[in-house]
């Protein structure tokens, strides 16, 4: 057979003269169905009709299947503009099988063997543009065409079967080439026998050739070369992969309160990118962000932190944050929805922040009961119409960054998981961060209506799809598996708002002198937020608990300087037992009545004490009111207990002036004696101490603090403080 020249079989006499876009108008639309890929011994050319029926060149190596393939695929760029005909190159081989016709106007994309595996985005995008044409969008028509068909991964081969059967009548055509039989959805097939050999239908001709040398270059090369920039471009239903999102401000803000935009979601089903937002409204309106170090997790946390700062008001959002990454947060703290950015290294002002959340939805609760609302988006309204109750705005987020790290503050991470559980009912929302999926117990996966997924260090262990592969930080995918790009936080110069007064750690030292003069009330330190002096709390009885060195026995000191200084001592009479002699060379005037270190003492004491407080069972009795003092309560012997004897009148201690005041480690199974006190008569304050178990008085349990830093609880209120600093006298 002789060579066949395609430029004579589509009707150019003078390749070097060919003038596309004239010749593409000129042509008989009769013709353009029909591609040249040959001819016989005769000069008859041999076509192949698109229209209805799809087409297989099988041919082994050798045999010129490809280049028939090339031919033919050029063969459609000649007889069809780029506003008709859009042409998809998917090359199996590894012999870059359609080199020098990628760059044709006709070419949407092209995806070779390095890609094909990774090629997902394309699938979805083919995918879509099916749909689209059986939804009734006129399209211009569609061929795939395919070399080293037989090398084809499981999926590429399902696809093409499917725009095979599905596409005939919708645009869409197949024209494939392979070594191996022909696939059950070609109803024609080429076999190429050799060379410059083929039959189609019994008809045997010369394929095309396109590779022959024609002044200095290739009638392919030369063909592009005079198509290119000629028609209209083929419709860009591929795009590019995503590679950056434009900062946030130029995303179209949310369409309702608490959604707002983080970034860009690549789309390729729809070939488009469209904006990424997120919906903390939802019941399951929490955030989580999963990735390996260096994936860009906090800079999706900051991204979503700025965003809902920029469309919400510190009156209608606020943010509490604890970082326990790289401190990336704390780029935050000025922005005026933040209340708290706080490092792990804080551990004050930490401490400070987990007891300010513990009282959250408590708060919350009297805040929407005042406002007269029962719902998250009932207050929420309120707010917008009305302003805050109780310093409570219409919603609060809490940002984690990196998860693991409440594994040391275990009240902190039980405080975030019923904020996952209850929080959305308050208006309260959690945004956290871990570096895999199985630090997040699995039961908790599912209550994040947000799951964004970045780079992971084992792609296997994804709860999305592990053959996803990210370009850097910042890239990832959501729950729904589509890819999405959040950009860096966008940096606002002034904020239209004023901010909140922010969180503000407590002092590590406080002088005793600083609390002023005390009046009835026994001054113990200084308070969380405004840092105001704090009292012991109008109850009968005080107890303190905490470790050692937490600064038990300078609570006791204060609280007794307190005692001395408000009291005359005909009035205030205190007895204190000391067993590791903390006390010793204090001076406490005419108010101490005994001082103990013994617990034969503390025998000796009692029987003295009951017998003048069981005198005063008559309602009648006159004299100072007596503080028994115990330092270190936990040394006194548990089977013989002295102050048992004591429970008989506990009950009745404010009618016979009886105050009990407790210095102890942190009890895990209150005696008898300590379980004779009622919460509503007893403040208690815990400070540093560790283990499990809760102080059945005032529910709390027992954490890490600094020295003299504990939370005081009294029958009404509850509060962070730092007790003064009173040294030996």
């Amino acid at each position: 057979m002789p060579k066949v020249n395609l430029f004579a079989l589509v009707g150019v006499e003078a390749p070097g003269a060919f003038d596309a876009a004239p010749f593409w108008e000129a042509l008989p639309a009769a013709r353009r169905s029909k591609v040249p890929i040959g001819a016989t011994q005769a000069g008859v050319p041999v076509v192949h009709d698109l229209d209805g029926t799809q087409l297989y060149l099988h041919g082994q190596r050798g045999t010129g299947r490809t280049e028939l393939l090339r031919a033919a695929a050029l063969g459609l760029m000649l007889t069809h503009s780029p506003a008709g005909l859009n042409i998809v190159l998917v090359d199996g081989t590894v012999n870059h099988s359609f080199a020098g016709l990628t760059s044709a106007p006709h070419v949407l994309t092209s995806v070779d063997r390095d890609n094909l595996f990774s090629s997902a985005r394309l699938q979805q995008a083919l995918r879509g543009e099916l749909n689209r044409r059986a939804s009734g969008e006129q399209r211009a028509d569609l061929v795939i065409v395919v070399d080293g068909f037989d090398y084809l991964p499981q999926d590429w081969l399902d696809a093409l079967w499917m725009y095979a059967e599905h596409g005939r009548k919708l645009g869409i055509h197949v024209i494939a080439a392979g070594s191996t039989d022909a696939p059950p959805w070609a109803e024609r097939v080429v076999a190429l026998t050799g060379p410059g050999t083929a039959t189609l239908g019994g008809t045997e001709f010369g394929p095309a050739f396109v590779s022959q040398p024609h002044e200095g270059t290739t009638l392919l090369d030369l063909a592009v070369s005079r198509m290119i920039g000629q028609g209209v471009p083929a419709l860009e239903f591929v795009k590019p992969p995503l590679r950056e999102a434009p900062p946030v401000p130029e995303l179209p803000a949310g369409d309702a309160p608490l959604v707002v935009p983080i970034g860009l979601i690549d789309d390729p089903y729809n070939g488009r990118y469209e904006p990424m937002t997120i919906d903390l409204s939802a019941l399951d309106g929490h955030v989580v962000v999963i990735g390996a170090h260096g994936s860009g997790k906090t800079t999706v946390l900051q991204t979503i932190v700025m965003s809902l700062a920029r469309q919400h008001s510190p009156a209608e959002l606020q943010v509490y944050g604890v970082d326990f990454a790289s401190g990336g947060l704390n780029a935050l703290a000025d922005v005026p929805n933040c209340r708290a950015m706080v490092s792990s290294a804080d551990n004050s002002l930490l401490w400070h922040l987990i007891h300010q959340l513990g009282e959250l939805l408590t708060a919350r609760q009297k805040a929407f009961r005042a406002a007269g609302v029962s719902s998250a988006a009932g207050y929420r309204e309120h707010v917008r119409a009305n302003g805050v109750v109780d310093d409570q705005p219409g919603d609060v987020v809490v940002v984690i960054d990196s998860w693991t790290g409440t594994a040391v503050y275990d009240t902190l991470r039980w405080q975030v998981i019923d904020f996952v559980n209850r929080g959305p009912d308050f208006g309260v929302h959690v945004v956290v961060s871990a570096n895999r999926w199985s630090e997040l117990a699995p039961e908790f996966h599912g209550a994040f209506g947000t799951r964004l997924e970045l780079t992971l260090t084992d792609p296997s262990t994804s709860y999305v799809d592990p053959n996803v592969r990210h370009a850097g930080p910042g890239h990832g995918i959501d729950g729904q598996g589509r890819q999405f790009v959040v950009p860096a936080p966008h940096r606002i110069e002034s904020w239209e708002h004023e901010a909140p007064a922010k969180l503000r750690p407590l002092p590590i030292s406080v002088a005793y002198a600083s609390l002023g003069e005390p009046d009835e009330r026994i001054p113990l330190g200084v308070g969380e937020g405004e840092l105001q002096t704090v009292f012991a709390g109008d109850t009968q009885h005080f107890f303190v608990f905490g470790d050692y060195e937490s600064g038990r026995s300078t609570v006791l000191r204060t609280y007794l300087r307190g005692l001395i200084a408000s009291r005359e001592a005909k009035d205030a009479l205190f007895m204190l037992i000391d067993y590791r002699k903390s006390n010793t060379s204090a001076n406490w005037g005419d108010h101490l009545l005994a001082y103990g270190v013994q617990p034969q003492q503390l025998k000796d004491f009692m029987v003295d004490v009951l017998k003048s407080l069981r005198v005063r069972l008559n309602g009648e009795w006159s004299g100072p009111q007596l503080w028994l003092v115990i330092d270190d309560y936990d040394l006194v012997p548990a089977h013989d207990n002295p102050l048992a004897e004591l429970v008989e009148l506990i009950g009745q201690a404010k009618q016979i002036g009886l105050h009990v005041v407790v210095a102890s480690r942190h009890v895990h199974e209150p005696d008898r004696f300590l379980n004779a006190f009622r919460a509503d008569e007893t403040s208690v304050l815990m400070l540093s101490g560790t283990g499990g178990g809760t102080e059945p008085l005032s529910g709390l349990q027992p954490a890490p603090y600094p020295p003299g830093r504990g939370v005081l609880s009294t029958p009404t209120t509850r509060t962070v403080i730092q007790t003064a600093n009173l040294p030996h006298e």
